[in-house]
């Protein structure tokens, strides 16, 4: 009789490390976003992008390490409103 190899008993490890590496990526790619509350709505509807880096270029209070990089912008309407 042929030996027969069951994959199965390692399924349960093997999906518990991919789904931590899974949250892992998730969280480095996280690290470097910034929430910004409290802007209103106004000119960002046709240059978010342009919008928000203007204004935190605008706050003298920012003590930046390296300069700012943005690859997108995203305006979140606040559920308090």
């Amino acid at each position: 009789m042929e030996d027969h190899y069951d994959p199965l008993p390692d399924w349960g490890r093997d999906t518990d490390f991919l789904l931590h590496k899974m949250k892992y990526l998730e969280n480095l790619a996280r690290r470097d976003n910034l929430q910004i509350y409290g802007v209103p709505d106004a000119l960002e509807k046709d240059d978010m992008l342009g919008y928000h880096q203007l204004m935190l270029q605008a706050l003298p209070q920012l003590q930046l390490q390296r300069p700012l990089d943005f690859q997108r912008a995203h305006h979140v309407r606040s559920h308090h409103a």
